[in-house]
């Protein structure tokens, strides 16, 4: 089961490591082509919260090019396997 999330809420709450560092632009192409051919992405996983820097932050232990490709392609909402810590994400973030 999957629940719907904000594109632009997960990336502006992402760990900066996850989002900023070790993207393959390779990967994220195939993605992209599948968002542009109406094709769904399989769903992301949520790790974790992390605390940053004193700000608490989104650790995805799937999923960081889908992620990436979505905001890309100014998708609203991507799937997120439903777990308690997604549920979480979406209360405290809310997305």
């Amino acid at each position: 089961m999957t629940i719907a999330l904000s594109v632009q809420g997960l990336w502006d709450n992402w760990q900066r490591s996850q989002r900023d560092n070790n993207i393959h632009q390779p990967a994220v192409q195939h993605y992209v082509n599948m968002l542009i051919l109406n094709q769904p992405l399989p769903a992301i996983a949520i790790e974790k919260l992390v605390d940053e820097g004193g700000m608490i932050r989104i650790r995805t232990a799937d999923g960081r090019h889908r992620l990436t490709a979505a905001h890309r392609q100014n998708q609203a909402t991507i799937d997120v396997l439903d777990t308690e810590i997604a549920r979480s994400a979406r209360e405290i973030f809310n997305l």
